[in-house]
């Protein structure tokens, strides 16, 4: 579902939004839900530029 709604688009609603964020700490759980990130190049080009963004980066860290 997220694949396709990224289709076309840089973030989930268009420009970089609370939805984005909301959504990269679960997105990038992928490897243990035994997904292939390549079936879904819009989610990956997507989680690049998220994680391209300082802030998000720094968010992503916190935990580990």
């Amino acid at each position: 579902m997220l694949n396709k709604q990224l289709e076309g688009r840089d973030y989930i609603a268009g420009d970089y939004s609370i939805a984005d964020i909301a959504s990269i700490g679960w997105a990038q759980g992928w490897k243990g839900q035994s997904q292939d990130i390549e079936e879904f190049p819009n989610v990956k080009a997507w989680m690049e530029r998220m994680a391209a963004r300082p802030a998000v980066a720094k968010g992503l860290l916190v935990g580990k």
